[in-house]
């Protein structure tokens, strides 16, 4: 077997920063739209203007579930959304701003001047550092190792992944964790899987696509009711929960 030679930006990997305030402030949708944001702006400005319809197909979205996660993001100030026109009039794609540090908080610190510069106390280093380990305490008190079992099972048993590979496997643990995260029980998981088929079809709903749809756990998207007719003639819902 040859190895591969990695060569030129072919095989150059790009990547979005997101802060770690964002992920207790964001439903999973939005942050992955933060992340699809991310991939157009630019490094310094943290400017971006991609259209709605390319970040839906980025997202493997909606149009109005793509929307929805952008409201969201600027409600809660995480980006800045401001409307673009061309000379004659007519809007264009907006343009949307980044923000690194949450909204009404300065991101440069006062350091003072040089001269009379004090460093950092050690009691307030300290501090800081309980504070961050008694969060991720909170947070992992609850998501036990038998919490995660549970969720990884289920995902399993509803998505047939008998033998995962090692991506799949990888999949499987991320998913489990964004769901636990967004308050979605065990239970509540082949729940959720119906309401995606019902709204969306059978091939949207994926171990991957299940975090993006989390709001669908209230019920399903209105449907036609020759699309409904459909499904329930292929019996397609009941083939793909069911492993007999």
């Amino acid at each position: 077997m040859s190895e591969t030679t990695f060569v030129g930006s072919e095989y150059e990997f790009t990547f979005t920063i997101v802060p770690h305030w964002l992920l207790k402030l964001c439903k999973p949708t939005e942050i992955t739209a933060y992340v699809a944001l991310g991939q157009y702006a630019d490094n310094k400005s943290k400017e971006c203007w991609p259209s709605v319809t390319t970040l839906a197909k980025d997202l493997d979205r909606s149009r109005q579930s793509t929307i929805k996660a952008l409201q969201g993001l600027e409600e809660k100030g995480v980006i800045q959304i401001k409307e673009r026109f061309k000379d004659k009039g007519e809007q264009t794609s907006n343009l949307y701003v980044m923000m690194l540090s949450p909204k009404g908080v300065s991101r440069k610190l006062d350091r003072g001047d040089k001269k009379n510069k004090t460093p950092r106390r050690k009691e307030n280093v300290t501090q800081t550092k309980l504070n961050i380990t008694k969060t991720k305490e909170l947070y992992f008190r609850e998501y036990t190792k038998d919490k995660q079992t549970e969720y990884v099972e289920e995902l399993r048993r509803i998505f047939k992944k008998e033998n995962p590979n090692n991506n799949e496997w990888g999949q499987l643990y991320k998913s489990a964790q964004l769901l636990f995260q967004s308050k979605i029980t065990v239970g509540q998981l082949e729940t959720l899987a119906k309401n995606i088929v019902l709204s969306y079809g059978e091939r949207a709903a994926t171990v991957n696509s299940i975090v993006n749809h989390t709001e669908l756990i209230h019920g399903a998207k209105t449907k036609s009711s020759k699309e409904m007719q459909d499904i329930l003639d292929n019996k397609a819902l009941d083939t793909w929960v069911n492993d007999n």
